[in-house]
């Protein structure tokens, strides 16, 4: 685990507009948060796929 981000991947501040997201400067953090984003993308597209195919819908044409 990364003592800098606490293994989050993402160090938060809050302020008083809002939470700003800065991304740990660890190189081992960046590659996990790579990693995760490319499993979700791949799920997302699943996802899309299948409500395509249920559906009958295109998303390219929305």
């Amino acid at each position: 685990m990364c003592a800098h981000c606490n293994g989050e991947g993402a160090i938060h501040k809050f302020h008083t507009f809002g939470y700003e997201t800065i991304p740990c400067p660890n190189e081992v953090c960046q590659q996990r948060n790579l990693r995760e984003y490319e499993a979700s993308r791949k799920r997302v597209a699943a996802k899309l796929r299948e409500a395509e195919k249920r559906f009958g819908v295109k998303v390219s044409e929305m």
